[in-house]
């Protein structure tokens, strides 16, 4: 049994429409509730209720349901009003953390908050994610709503405004909620904290943007539109949980020994089952499903950095101590992060291309600063940065994009340009290259020019400088294009982690830490040399890379020094996009460049060291 809630009358509807053999279902304090099953699974039996408005009724008959069914999980499906301009009307909000936004005290004329917040059962929201990825919804391929997971903020109060007084609360304590709406904190309360093991989660389709404009949405029909879209991901996220509580249950793991029965045993590296693989990156540590994992499953004996990484998950208040600390004692000014603790291995994805912190291309640079803001030198020293901070940043001749920590993308141009409107796309995006990007849900997307992507499902792209594009998919296999030009076709077999393109040639770095490199090589910078690596850059007739032992490596046209670059320890390589020359930053932050345009001095200070 699953229980689906409503708030209003037509999101009820919404739901029902995609149920079948519904009956009443009175209880003994007069909700009445509408049981019955999915249309096109008889075997998924739901119960319905539509419970007025306001998080009082939701927690109330939240808990009569929970007690009244015993639910494996509890839906609530409904609309709500946007709080993020990249938030559209129709689209879809999964709520990964409800905030109960309206309990705080006044003192005089001040606000002091005092809020209450549940997350989302980490079940129901990668049960989710994977309705999403699969586009398994009724509709699915006909919408085009975008799927966001995101924090929604619950109150007793119907927002209508961007200027209130409730809406400037929002902003200065909820900043991250995506959407407003009245009673998934009441469902939170009742399913995540009265009743513990009963998960819940919250559904909700844009209908308006909170704005000052509601009644002209509303007259539009996007109340309607959005219940619709509510419910056929609700119904899919149903479906999903009908099938994962179906499935086969693993066998119960054995309870080990108490220590004094057993003496202790010598440590023994793990390794990894076949098939799985296991990734550290910014975001922490996750297998192949995108799950965290508290712990590693290796193939080879547990590095130091993964250690650290652990640790900092489990007790990240402590490691920020030590952190502080270790400033102190070493007297460290300038940029000092996490990864500049760990070695290349962990930092070096700052240079993968739509994930870099340094970017280069023919005669220009940029990097991000500590404080994530751009600075860009050579001849792109007279671009213009957006104001505020960039998670990553790419550059093609006369163009930088930057992706900000809200997924949300921007690019800039010489002043000399003029003003474009298409250097701001819509949406949200995972990665961006120059004029292109990965959305979240992982497709692409180009909004400069007449590029026409491919289809599918992508985690990383690439740009070339004679406008060949590259991207790693889903699969760990490279597709590559070129709207202009020759296209480099002639993939290796992967699979591939990462691609970068530079003039007429590409190379991608393997998951097993090797190199691969296709194109033109007549200055031999297709020819990649053995040995383990964790970053690969192109230029225009030249590549780098990173080894594991944190030295740089280069190879093809030799003539401006291209291939000569500094000696010692790098933290990350630049995400190249042609030229004759490559730039890397030291574990420090501190950038340096070689080869031909190297005379561009990078100008002084630190960069960050890491994507974000």
């Amino acid at each position: 049994m699953i229980v689906i809630l409503t708030a209003l009358d037509f999101e009820g509807a919404a739901v029902r429409a995609h149920l079948s053999g519904l009956r009443p279902h009175h209880h003994q304090a007069g909700t009445i509730f509408e049981v019955g099953h999915l249309a096109d699974r008889p075997s998924c039996e739901v119960a319905l209720a539509v419970i007025g408005m306001g998080t009082v009724n939701a927690a109330a008959i939240t808990e009569r349901a929970i007690a009244e069914f015993r639910p494996s999980a509890v839906v609530f499906v409904g609309v709500a009003g946007a709080l993020r301009d990249w938030v559209k009307l129709g689209d879809i909000v999964v709520a990964t953390r409800v905030y109960a936004h309206q309990g705080g005290r006044v003192d005089d004329d001040e606000f002091l908050a005092r809020p209450r917040a549940w997350d989302t059962s980490h079940r129901l929201v990668h049960l989710a994610k994977h309705v999403r990825r699969s586009k398994a919804w009724p509709g699915a391929d006909q919408t085009p709503a975008e799927v966001h997971f995101e924090p929604v903020a619950a109150g007793d109060v119907v927002l209508n405004s961007s200027n209130s007084p409730e809406r400037a609360r929002l902003r200065a304590h909820y900043n991250d909620a995506a959407a407003v709406e009245m009673e998934s904190a009441g469902v939170a309360l009742a399913g995540r904290h009265l009743h513990e093991s009963t998960p819940t989660i919250a559904v909700r389709g844009i209908s308006d943007l909170a704005g000052g404009a509601k009644h002209n949405s509303d007259g539009q029909g996007w109340q309607a539109v959005a219940a619709r879209h509510a419910a056929s991901f609700a119904i899919g996220l149903v479906t999903a949980v009908d099938d994962h509580a179906s499935s086969p249950a693993r066998p119960p793991v054995a309870s080990p020994a108490p220590p004094s029965i057993q003496p202790p045993q010598p440590f023994q590296e793990r390794t990894a089952p076949a098939g799985y693989t296991y990734n550290i990156n910014n975001s922490g540590i996750d297998n192949t499903g995108g799950a965290y994992i508290g712990s590693i499953l290796a193939t080879a004996p547990v590095r130091i950095k993964q250690k650290v990484v652990n640790y900092a998950k489990r007790h990240p208040r402590r490691f920020a101590l030590i952190v502080v600390a270790l400033v102190i004692v070493v007297g460290g000014g300038g940029y000092l992060g996490v990864n500049a603790l760990l070695p290349a291995e962990q930092a070096s994805s700052a240079g993968s291309p739509g994930h870099a912190v340094l970017a280069t291309s023919s005669g220009a640079a940029c990097g991000l600063r500590s404080d994530r803001t751009a600075q860009c030198w050579g001849e792109a020293g007279s671009y213009s940065p957006p104001v505020g901070g960039l998670a990553s940043i790419s550059l093609a001749k006369e163009l930088g994009c930057g992706l900000r920590a809200d997924g949300t993308a921007v690019c800039w141009t010489p002043p000399s340009t003029g003003t474009r409107p298409d250097l701001l796309p819509s949406g949200r995006f995972q990665s961006v290259a120059t004029g292109c990007g990965v959305r979240v849900d992982g497709t692409l997307h180009c909004w400069i020019g007449d590029d026409q992507p491919p289809a599918g499902k992508f985690s990383s792209l690439a740009h070339g400088q004679y406008g060949a594009w590259c991207g790693v998919r889903d699969d760990k296999s490279v597709t590559c294009w070129n709207p202009s030009g020759p296209a480099l076709t002639d993939v290796p077999p992967g699979p591939f982690e990462t691609v970068s393109v530079g003039g007429y040639h590409a190379c991608g770095l393997r998951t097993d830490n090797t190199l691969a490199c296709w194109g033109k090589d007549d200055e031999r910078q297709a020819s990649p040399p053995t040995g383990q690596f964790t970053a690969v850059t192109t230029g225009e007739e030249h590549s780098c890379a990173l080894r594991t032992d944190q030295t740089v490596v280069c190879w093809g046209r030799a003539k401006d020094g291209q291939t000569e670059p500094p000696g010692g320890p790098f933290a990350a390589l630049g995400a190249g996009t042609g030229g004759e020359y490559s730039c890397g930053l030291r574990a420090d932050g501190t950038p340096e460049c070689w080869g031909r345009l190297g005379r561009y001095a990078p100008p002084p200070g630190k960069l960050a060291t890491s994507a974000r």
